[in-house]
């Protein structure tokens, strides 16, 4: 990567959904900017030759990062070019009239372009240049999927996805990430990797620049900022460098909120493509408001190995092309919260009761439409308990026996720890994306969000990266 100068206009610590965009929509305008990622710029190549290199290469800490509290919950967070989206990027769910109205509300924003309306604008642009679209329904014609969807008056759909066009084929583990479609135009001009922030440097509640750390030349450095500093590290990580860094708000590091994902994976007697065709973005919208969505779900074989109980078995490798898998999410309360130990901060987070009856309800409805597609066995997402269930009978004496502990859940989404509010008392940062009594300091990312999405956030946290742009450049 090229970097010409120790001192920028504008400086974007984090490359993923929010950083990505704000970079680019700088460098449209052509402001002087630096991005700074602190993982790599990893090839397409070498993600696919192996899981353990994407793992290692891609997740903060090798994906071994969670929150304890009742449960030992894993929390990814994507630490490379793109974040997040270079593995996550091709999932685009569409904004929330009631996710941007409750914000609003719950706020007190007064600035219109906050609305519904107008960040619809920024949508419509986003979809023409990830190319968002649905795939081929062909599939969803005429099979047994289909039709056990119809019988329950269900829906089945493809959800949309930001699909690669001829030129991007390849470059990229799923469709158009923040990396391949934005990045990669700048050829490394102006983008730090491999360059760790450890603290943001201000005098007077004014930012001067960043103390860096070059993570292969083992050294350390100052960039200085002439104008604005936007934070977009993510959920937790924006509000770690913020602590770090002594920036005053009580709010810092709390309301953390997240998707506990879930999976359930059934054993067929035939490979599972004759039940789920060879796409992985069938999404189910039952009629049920607490579990309202799931999805199927494309996941390497050592994580189908990790959930099911044949390691041992010699005909291992048959069963795993028969193995159909489906996730769910279940919106969190915003209770966890970043705590501070002697070696570093660390996630506090609880799963509520109500939660835990959401995420057993899951279950047991997916699992229900898995047996009537003939599945032989359903594997719910559960340890500590032998999880193979024969029948929907099985599956709901397992559900009964479980304790919170038991779950196999994931923090896939995270939102929260430095939410956007009213005043200082209420939030990290105001309606202009700016940290209360610092001039020139932002945070754009999910950890402005004070509670989840509904589904997937990707789309969202870049419609808001969008607004954000636009107010920061024009402030």
């Amino acid at each position: 990567m090229t970097i010409r100068s120790l001192e920028y206009d504008y400086i974007v610590i984090g490359s993923g959904a929010g950083g990505g965009i704000v970079f680019d929509e700088l460098k449209k305008k052509n402001k002087n900017v630096l991005l700074i990622e602190k993982g790599p710029h990893v090839k397409s190549e070498n993600l696919k030759k192996q899981f353990y290199y994407s793992l290692k290469n891609i997740w903060k800490y090798s994906g071994y990062q969670h929150a304890s509290g009742n449960i030992s919950l894993p929390v990814l967070q994507g630490v490379s070019l793109g974040g997040s989206t270079t593995i996550n990027g091709s999932i685009m769910q569409d904004l929330e009239e009631s996710f941007c109205n409750k914000i609003i509300f719950e706020t007190n924003i007064k600035n219109k372009n906050f609305r519904f309306d107008n960040l619809m604008n920024y949508q419509k642009e986003l979809s023409n240049e990830f190319n968002i679209k649905s795939g081929s329904k062909e599939f969803l014609k005429d099979n047994n999927l289909s039709k056990e969807v119809e019988r329950r008056n269900w829906k089945c759909d493809l959800s949309k996805r930001a699909v690669s066009d001829i030129n991007y084929k390849g470059r990229s583990l799923s469709g158009n990430s923040i990396e391949n479609i934005i990045l990669r135009k700048y050829q490394g001009l102006n983008i730090l990797t491999n360059t760790d922030v450890k603290q943001i440097i201000n005098e007077k509640n004014r930012i001067l620049g960043v103390e860096c750390f070059d993570k292969l030349k083992r050294k350390n450095f100052f960039i200085k900022v002439n104008k604005k500093l936007v934070i977009s590290c993510g959920a937790i990580e924006s509000s770690k460098l913020l602590l770090k860094s002594k920036i005053k708000n009580k709010n810092l590091g709390k309301k953390f909120s997240c998707h506990l994902s879930g999976a359930v994976d059934a054993l067929f007697s035939k490979d599972k493509k004759e039940i789920e065709g060879s796409l992985n973005a069938i999404e189910i919208t039952t009629n049920d408001r607490f579990c309202r969505k799931f999805a199927n779900q494309n996941v390497p074989d050592e994580i189908i190995l990790s959930r099911i109980p044949f390691q041992n078995e010699d005909n291992l490798q048959s069963k795993l092309s028969k193995i159909s898998s489906w996730v769910y999410n279940v919106s969190s309360k915003n209770n966890g919260y970043i705590s501070k130990n002697f070696f570093d901060y660390k996630l506090k987070f609880n799963i509520e009761t109500e939660e835990f009856e959401k995420v057993k309800k899951f279950i047991k409805q997916i699992s229900e439409f898995l047996f009537n597609l003939g599945a032989v066995n359903v594997f719910p997402n559960v340890i500590n308990k032998n999880n193979l269930t024969k029948n929907i009978k099985e599956t709901q004496n397992l559900l009964n026996k479980i304790e919170t502990k038991d779950l196999l859940l994931t923090a896939s989404h995270l939102f929260g720890t430095c939410c956007i509010g009213k005043d200082e008392n209420s939030g990290v940062i105001d309606e202009n994306f700016k940290v209360f009594n610092y001039d020139n300091l932002f945070v754009v990312d999910s950890s402005i969000f004070p509670f989840p999405t509904s589904y997937n956030p990707q789309l969202t946290i870049m419609i808001y990266a969008k607004l954000a742009s636009d107010i920061i450049i024009n402030e």
